[in-house]
């Protein structure tokens, strides 16, 4: 079954923590240990891109990620269905003053 799950506009500074925190959009559904190994996975790769400065500086800015895909019973090919995936993505942003708890 698909499943999403995303960090909206978050200064850098909490992005990780933010990311670490994020929950399946759907909840009801995704739960499979195919699923949760895989949320587990994207929040690796969207860290890792985070901190590698890659789209930007881990002390500026805000920053957005979404994170998706599909995980079949045991990763095994179903005929029908899509087969296993994940995508991440993570975008910088304009910092804008909503963003920033006090």
């Amino acid at each position: 079954m698909s499943w999403s799950a995303g960090v909206s506009p978050t200064v850098a500074k909490d992005f990780v923590a933010a990311v670490n925190a994020a929950q399946y959009h759907d909840e009801e559904h995704m739960a499979s240990p195919e699923h949760d190994a895989q949320l587990a996975a994207a929040k690796k790769a969207v860290i890792a891109l985070f901190k590698s400065g890659a789209v930007g500086p881990m002390d500026k800015g805000a920053y957005i990620a979404n994170m998706s895909g599909h995980a079949n019973p045991d990763h095994n090919p179903r005929p029908g269905y899509a087969d296993s995936s994940v995508n991440v993505g993570i975008q910088q942003v304009e910092l804008r003053p909503e963003y920033v708890s006090s």
